[in-house]
């Protein structure tokens, strides 16, 4: 019998992999996301548009992981938990980051 040792930032990642498609964990993961659209303006990216969802997404993901500070604070191999934690936003939220941001281009002039 093989006998498996994982570090805490390990467990802790498993934690989060096994509520990620919970529906309180992806209501407070849109939460997250739709408020960021409070601090990050599209009409500050005019013409860039991979740099208003960079800017979003990972403010949203370091927003998220700082809300389990507990499970994640200074873990080692953050670093592959915040890439993991944005691709899987970015698929779960591409669609309503091109609507804002589309809206919001149009109403920059106004």
């Amino acid at each position: 019998m093989m006998k498996y040792i994982i570090t805490e930032s390990q467990e802790n990642f498993l934690w989060l992999l096994r509520r990620l498609n919970e529906p309180s964990m992806i209501d407070h993961m849109s939460e997250i996301f739709e408020e960021s659209f409070d601090y990050i303006s599209a009409c500050d990216f005019t013409d860039n548009y991979k740099g208003f969802v960079n800017e979003v997404l990972t403010g949203s993901v370091m927003t998220f992981i700082n809300s389990y500070d507990d499970k994640f604070k200074g873990s080692e191999g953050i670093e592959g938990l915040e890439k993991y934690l944005y691709d899987f936003m970015y698929k779960k939220f591409k669609k309503r980051l091109l609507e804002h941001y589309s809206w919001e281009l149009g109403e920059c002039d106004e």
